[in-house]
Parts: C-alpha cells; sequence; structure tokens
C-alpha cells in the first residue's frame, strides 16, 4: 500500500484519490497472519506466512473471508540481541 500527497489537500493510496480516512480502511484487504518466533540466547528467529483473503470490509459478501492461496507470502527474520 503506498499512501502520498502532493498539496496536503488531496490524498491517494495506491494511485487512487480518498477523500477520507475511513475509506483507506473499508478498502483495505482482509488478511490471515501466522507467525511463530523462537529464542537462541542472543539470536531470534521468526517465521511467518501472511494470506490474503477476497473481500473487504466493503466489499463484504460471503466469500469475504475465503483465502486466496496463490497470493500468501512468507517471511523469515533474524534478531541479534546484544544487550
Amino acid at each position: 500500500m503506498s499512501f502520498s500527497t502532493t498539496d496536503f489537500k488531496s490524498y491517494y493510496v495506491n494511485g487512487v484519490t480518498i477523500d477520507n480516512f475511513g475509506d483507506v480502511f473499508l478498502n483495505s484487504p482482509l488478511y490471515y497472519r501466522a507467525q511463530v518466533g523462537f529464542d537462541f540466547g542472543m539470536i531470534g528467529l521468526s517465521v511467518g506466512y501472511l494470506l490474503p483473503t477476497k473481500g473487504s470490509f466493503k466489499n463484504f459478501s460471503g466469500d469475504t473471508f475465503i483465502p486466496a492461496w496463490d497470493n500468501g507470502k512468507f517471511s523469515a527474520s533474524i534478531l541479534f540481541n546484544f544487550l
């Protein structure tokens, strides 16, 4: 999602003009998210999966919560704790 403005009067989210920020919330897609994290002393390891659904709050219908399996994304992170 990208947010931009040129004159602080008109706001754009993903290239679409937004009149108020409530529209941003209503048009945002819904996601399922799963994440697992482990701590190994000074190193932390985390793995996650983000899965979008086929709907949003504005387009709320019977298939809103159906996962879009083709668009899922994996993530991984490593954190080093020096203190």
